[in-house]
């Protein structure tokens, strides 16, 4: 089971513990998934059959984390490269494709912040048991 956090006012957060090692993430394909803890599957697990371990939570946010922030800058870096060879060849195709290009960084900008909020508030429940200030508790199921 994937780590279930709830907070007092009933509110329960999932986080999943394994990461695709060998598929490109976000996109799901046939690879192996790992968790911190050693478990292994054969393609994404269902989240039944995840480990509940927080430590195994943490790691896989900080490597989905990792991954859209790889992906971030190298979008970035590929439309700046755009438009000074834009400018370099003077070619204008290639001078306004960076900037398109640029613009579509959003979204693992936004994948990147959504996982790094998440790994926030992990990483408070862990130190503190309290999610945004309000106590909270891991959810254990049989």
């Amino acid at each position: 089971m994937a780590v279930k956090l709830e907070t007092e006012q009933g509110v329960v957060k999932t986080c999943r513990t394994s990461f695709g090692v060998d598929s490109f993430e976000p996109i799901y394909v046939q690879g192996e998934y790992k968790s911190k803890c050693g478990r292994e599957w054969k393609g994404e697990p269902p989240i039944n059959e995840e480990c509940d371990h927080l430590d195994c939570a943490i790691w896989a946010n900080e490597q989905y984390s990792r991954t859209f922030k790889i992906q971030l800058l190298s979008i970035i870096g590929f439309g700046l490269v755009c438009m000074l060879l834009g400018w370099a060849l003077g070619s204008e195709f290639l001078y306004r494709f960076g900037p398109a290009e640029m613009c579509l960084s959003i979204i693992p900008g936004v994948l990147y912040s959504y996982y790094k909020f998440k790994g926030l508030y992990l990483n408070e429940f862990k130190d503190k048991g309290t999610i945004r200030g309000v106590k909270a508790y891991q959810i254990k199921e049989i």
